[in-house]
């Protein structure tokens, strides 16, 4: 049966990649990456160790800086190396929204069981988002504690009546409280639903030294779904797995494949990129060698470095 792509409807990409290069020190990593990606679309990349494909990653989650080039999502520039952007700490944090990393490993905090370790990013996204919020309840209470210094107690009272500032700190308080307590069930919640999405329903509650290696994948996975991000990436996701857990985690991107999921998986799984991916790139030496459907780059590769790459990955399987 013929693959059909998101893209043959022409809309408009989700991502938009031009130009981007990366230096370290002398070293030029990325020599000029340019590629779209549509909503919806898997996006494999592969190629030789040291050719760029995690810097490249790393760049596009704001990990790393480009020296160069353009990113833009949903028509929104979020990079452009020609304009100064905003280096602040909460600006970054915006931008690496619209991408979720899951990384070769897994990065799991220890002391958190499996739902702690999915919910707390949500939280602490929460936190950073109502900031004024919270700052408005601290002003509150404060200017009622000089307020309570200065006058009596029924003084205050009578001057100020049934709104006075320290009752508007007191509801603040409450409604913060209370708001809280319900996002935390709602995390849970969330965190529980998308634990059993990947399978873990039962693992929940078990810590990470608790898992295999590829259940504390599936956990990292879960986590990185929880920001609701415009497209997932991997990097390596199975290389610290032992072959017989490598499956699993490979069945849970083939589901989110499935549920339109759109997705950047950096890999040296050829046989899987072949049957999961829309689109392929082959990076080699800081450029795209060659890119396009999996039939074509796997099938009939026009470049002779990806004939010789992959000929030398059939011969290690």
């Amino acid at each position: 049966m013929e693959r059909t792509t998101v893209n043959e409807t022409n809309s408009p990409a989700l991502l938009e990649v031009r130009d981007i290069r990366k230096s370290f020190g002398s070293t030029q990593v990325l020599k000029g990456i340019s590629f779209d990606l549509h909503k919806g679309e898997v996006l494999s990349i592969i190629g030789p160790s040291g050719g760029g494909k995690s810097t490249l990653l790393r760049c596009l989650n704001f990990l790393e800086t480009p020296k160069n080039g353009t990113i833009s999502v949903n028509g929104e520039t979020l990079f452009d190396a020609s304009v100064r952007m905003s280096k602040k700490e909460s600006d970054l944090r915006t931008k690496r929204l619209h991408f979720g990393l899951v990384f070769q490993s897994f990065n799991l905090f220890p002391h958190y069981n499996a739902l702690e370790n999915v919910a707390l990013a949500p939280r602490l996204l929460y936190g950073e988002q109502n900031k004024d919020r919270l700052r408005e309840v601290k002003k509150a209470g404060r200017r009622a504690v000089a307020e309570k210094r200065r006058l009596l107690f029924k003084e205050w009272n009578a001057r100020l009546g049934k709104e006075n500032v320290f009752g508007l700190w007191h509801r603040l308080s409450e409604d913060m409280t209370s708001f809280k307590r319900r996002r935390q069930l709602d995390e849970s919640s969330e965190a529980a639903s998308l634990l059993a999405r990947v399978g873990l329903a039962d693992k929940m509650y078990n810590y990470p030294c608790e898992l295999s290696g590829g259940q504390q994948q599936r956990v990292a996975i879960a986590r990185a779904l929880a920001l609701h991000p415009d497209i997932l990436c991997f990097d390596e996701p199975t290389s610290a797995l032992d072959p017989e857990l490598t499956g699993e985690v490979l069945r849970v991107i083939r589901d989110l494949k499935n549920e339109g999921t759109t997705m950047i998986i950096v890999t040296h799984e050829m046989e899987f990129a072949r049957n999961v991916s829309d689109k392929v790139i082959f990076v080699s030496g800081g450029v795209i060698e060659e890119e396009g459907g999996p039939e074509d780059v796997f099938g009939s590769p026009q470049s002779e470095k990806t004939r010789s790459f992959l000929s030398r990955m059939e011969e290690k399987i």
